[in-house]
């Protein structure tokens, strides 16, 4: 959860480099390393993709959130952004 948050955090610091993407998709994979079907983590790192412009990734990781919450709204409207 502590990496989790962490992620969530950095998503929320765009004004640092490198914070809304890598750092904090990296702290997402850490959380998924735990517990890969973290949906919340999944979330988080499809946004850190998205905000680098990865949006394979993105998409993928919003898929898989909605493939074990199918219920998610929030991964429902990133994935409709990316389309």
């Amino acid at each position: 959860a502590l990496c989790s948050n962490a992620a969530q955090a950095l998503l929320k610091c765009p004004e640092v480099e490198g914070a809304a993407t890598e750092m904090a998709a990296s702290m997402a994979d850490k959380a998924l390393a735990v517990d890969p079907s973290n949906t919340r983590a999944l979330f988080r790192r499809g946004c850190a993709y998205a905000n680098a412009q990865g949006w394979l990734l993105a998409r993928k990781d919003f898929e898989q959130v909605l493939r074990l919450e199918p219920s998610n709204e929030a991964a429902r409207r990133e994935l409709e952004k990316l389309e």
